[in-house]
């Protein structure tokens, strides 16, 4: 009998409680015992990509700030090593923009205790209803309010299963 909530990851073949999604650049699925590991995951990726774009725009455009370098730094393309990171640091800033996207669609997940899985089933049923100008796909089937459903989130039990030890050879 499946536990509620939980889903069969076609991709790597395993029942995962509270499935939410599988992730093709942790290459696992999150669900209920590595969702919080999953968003640390995404802030921390976002602080340090701030913080080196926010490095290398003040190294190479000294004497501004780093919203100003970012859009105007006279003389980057000078030389080829300025060039190229300036041209990278537009690249990172690409990058951490649909990091924050996911992060935002994480957060109001979150907020209105719903997973991707659920979201996309509901869609696919027509049941639930959009919230937030499209960014969340609201059910109603778990929700228990905003305070309630980020304490369940923060203190979900991770897997009763004993973990076993395999052989690797």
């Amino acid at each position: 009998m499946r536990p509620p909530r939980s889903g069969h990851c076609r991709t790597c073949g395993a029942c995962v409680q509270r499935l939410d999604h599988h992730c093709i650049w942790i290459n696992s699925c999150v669900g209920q015992a590595n969702h919080r590991s999953f968003l640390l995951t995404l802030g921390l990726f976002l602080v340090t990509s701030v913080y080196g774009m926010s490095l290398v725009l003040c190294s190479i455009c000294p004497g501004q700030s780093v919203l100003t370098a970012a859009f105007y730094c006279p003389g980057v393309y000078s030389s080829f090593s300025t060039a190229l990171c300036f041209t990278c640091v537009w690249y990172s800033a690409i990058i951490t923009a649909g990091l924050f996207y996911l992060t935002v669609v994480q957060l109001l997940n979150i907020s209105f205790n719903v997973t991707e899985r659920e979201a996309l089933l509901a869609l696919r049923s027509g049941k639930g209803h959009w919230r937030l100008c499209g960014l969340v796909l609201v059910t109603g089937d778990h929700s228990l309010g905003f305070i309630h459903n980020w304490l369940q989130f923060l203190t979900m039990a991770q897997s009763s299963s004993p973990t076993t030890q395999t052989d690797l050879v």
